[in-house]
């Protein structure tokens, strides 16, 4: 292979993961009722930037109206404290895989339990 050739296909693999990691990032900022323009620019900005946005998806509660499991089955939803429980437990999984770090943990977590 040319230098030529090996450098055009780095850049092409460049643009593709880049169009990737936004796709990602605006899909699961609209899931969670994010702003996807904020999250295109975290994943662009910051090295850790798709990682920070599925943290932040996944932490957030869904929007109001959204139609989900609870509202479908007629069961009453969780209460704040429950809610609170299962992210507690969501950000132990994170911290646990190396996701975020025990800073990031603790910061959250305070967060968590001063929203009840």
């Amino acid at each position: 292979m040319t230098p030529g050739l090996i450098f055009f296909l780095f850049i092409v693999f460049a643009i593709c993961g880049t169009v990737f990691k936004v796709a990602m990032a605006r899909d699961m900022a609209s899931r969670s009722g994010m702003d996807p323009d904020e999250a295109t620019m975290i994943t662009l900005f910051d090295d850790d930037g798709l990682s920070a946005t599925y943290l932040a998806s996944n932490l957030r509660t869904p929007p109001a109206g959204s139609t989900g499991s609870i509202g479908s089955t007629g069961a009453k939803p969780p209460t704040a404290h429950a809610v609170a429980a299962a992210r507690i437990e969501q950000l132990k999984g994170l911290l646990t895989d190396g996701v975020i770090t025990h800073a990031e943990y603790d910061e959250r977590r305070k967060a968590i339990i001063d929203s009840i």
